[in-house]
């Protein structure tokens, strides 16, 4: 190997910074980490030091990086950043995972579906980055509307991914 980089995690280090994080916001419910990528390639097993400092809901991209997390955490709310395919809704409500709604045509392939027990939603709104995420002020008001008069799709949270860092020159 010619490049000789690496990555040391300090776990005090990071428990550290959570427990202070929450020191610092005491009121809220939840402390997320988005772990994307195998923990950004360091292994699932790299977040129980958060959840031992406080982390308690986790964000990951697909169900499969959820399923994972699952496994090392078994207690902690996840989150699927990216939609997942309608046929797998099962296999998220079994594992207590949490779906994105993250375009109009998504969110009506949703409630045409046969929901059995309770499936936990966010709503993905474009903020400009233009990736995913509704645009549409109707479609956002349609969709949380039906949503909270659902008996078994909640609505959980509405999240965005900034569309730039805030800083102009």
């Amino acid at each position: 190997m010619y490049r000789k980089t690496f990555i040391e995690i300090n776990s005090e280090n990071l428990k550290h910074n959570v427990k202070t994080l929450i020191k610092s916001f005491p009121d809220y419910k939840y402390y997320i980490g988005v772990f994307k990528g195998n923990v950004y390639g360091h292994g699932y097993e790299a977040i129980k030091p958060l959840v031992d400092a406080g982390i308690n809901y986790f964000a990951v991209s697909c169900l499969e990086e959820a399923l994972s997390v699952r496994k090392v955490s078994p207690e902690s709310s996840i989150l699927c950043l990216q939609p997942i395919h309608i046929n797998d809704i099962p296999e998220a409500q079994k594992n207590n995972i949490t779906i994105t709604i993250s375009s109009y045509e998504y969110f009506k392939q949703l409630i045409s579906t046969s929901i059995q027990g309770n499936l936990k939603v966010h709503l993905k709104i474009n903020s400009g980055f233009n990736r995913l995420g509704i645009s549409n002020e109707r479609e956002v008001l349609e969709i949380v509307t039906t949503l909270k008069a659902s008996s078994n799709i909640n609505l959980e949270g509405i999240f965005s991914h900034f569309a730039t860092t805030g800083i102009y020159d």
